[in-house]
């Protein structure tokens, strides 16, 4: 608990004071010292992507330079900070996808770096198979001018997404009492349950929060936009109605309509998912029940108005808190569908939930598991 850091305990010998021997063989007693310095601490972003060579040249047994603190320009073109120039190191996902190995090895290494000419630890942080999209999640210290490096030994495309960083600051070294310690931790409860309270009573909500629906809070988009400013994802279980059912035993549900284009179910982008189900509802006739009609139908919480999420609404699910905050959510180690069409009539958008990946190469006639959710 980020809160309670300089807050510790030490019984036996050492308590909230020390006795010390005197000259005269009696004890006196002096108070625990008070000491401060700086102690790394985690801080999380909006998860944002900082690196893409997909639109560029792939990386080809060669070093990538990559300035990450500091006013930057993200994938999108974008200048902006995301990483503040006193971090110690940053959190991130990287993702290697087109890959082809070099002999019998593939493999990608992060490590600090001042110039891409340096020479790469003998470690591995990603190993690679030819063709196989793959991802980890990584914390790593950043160098004096603010830099990492990535090295590829293979051929691969790098996308590389930043969760959060680490960043110093002052801590206190006093010890306190037991009965200290527990009211402390009293009034964080207290705090915590408040919070969690306003967010399902339709005041300000973070992410993890127990919803206005009872599900989960897994986006803020930080203000009020044409769609909402929140998301929550149903609860596990949700599929009776009551988070009790069977939601990983039975995935159950196709995309639906292979060979058909659904006009309007393209949308990739926070925001788009609403739609895309609508789309996916009047314009997919088929007989089995598909993953939107079954969110488009849902009743959960006493609402109504759920849907099956877009790729991006997917894959800031997947982050902030299937692996943020695991095991929040329960979800399944498997593919979970999206509501994006993918690029041809017979392709959706997926993700798999064990390695994170986004890939559209998911037949829509396939079977796979299905998280609604709702904007507000």
């Amino acid at each position: 608990m980020g809160s309670m850091s300089g807050l510790r305990t030490r019984w036996a010998a050492i308590g909230a004071a020390c006795a010390v021997a005197l000259g005269a063989g009696g004890f006196g007693v002096v108070s625990a010292a008070v000491s401060s310095g700086d102690r790394a601490i985690y801080v999380p972003v909006t998860p944002i992507r900082v690196l893409d060579t997909r639109s560029s040249e792939k990386v080809v047994n060669e070093t990538v330079r990559l300035v990450i603190e500091g006013v930057i320009t993200t994938a999108d073109g974008v200048s902006r900070q995301v990483v503040p120039t006193d971090a110690s190191a940053v959190a991130i996902n990287i993702t290697a996808t087109s890959t082809r190995k070099n002999g019998d090895y593939g493999y990608v290494t992060v490590f600090p770096c001042m110039s891409d000419t340096e020479t790469a630890p003998n470690a591995s942080s990603l190993n690679f198979e030819n063709g196989v999209d793959i991802a980890n999640a990584l914390n790593v210290t950043t160098s004096a001018n603010g830099s990492i490096c990535l090295y590829v030994f293979g051929t691969a495309d790098l996308l590389v997404d930043v969760a959060g960083y680490y960043a110093d600051h002052n801590h206190d070294d006093r010890y306190y009492s037991k009965a200290d310690v527990d009211a402390a931790l009293d009034g964080i409860n207290v705090a915590l349950a408040g919070k969690a309270n306003t967010c399902a009573n339709g005041g300000t909500c973070f992410v993890g929060d127990t919803g206005p629906a009872g599900g989960i809070i897994f986006y803020d988009a930080g203000s009020t936009q044409s769609w909402g400013r929140y998301l929550e994802a149903a609860c596990a279980g949700w599929s009776d109605g009551t988070c009790g059912g069977a939601d990983l035993t039975d995935p159950g549900h196709v995309w639906g309509c292979v060979r058909v284009t659904i006009s309007g179910a393209d949308g990739a982008s926070i925001g788009t998912g609403e739609q895309n189900t609508t789309d996916i509802v009047t314009g997919c006739v088929t007989s089995d029940i598909t993953a939107a009609e079954r969110t488009d139908a849902l009743v959960l919480g006493g609402q109504t108005d759920w849907f099956l999420p877009s790729k991006d609404e997917l894959n800031e699910m997947f982050i902030n808190i299937h692996i943020s905050l695991t095991p929040l959510g329960g979800f399944s180690g498997d593919k979970y569908f999206s509501s994006s069409e993918g690029p041809g009539d017979a392709l959706g958008w997926s993700q798999d939930f064990l390695t994170g990946v986004p890939t559209f190469a998911t037949w829509k006639d396939e079977v796979h598991y299905v998280r609604p959710v709702r904007a507000f």
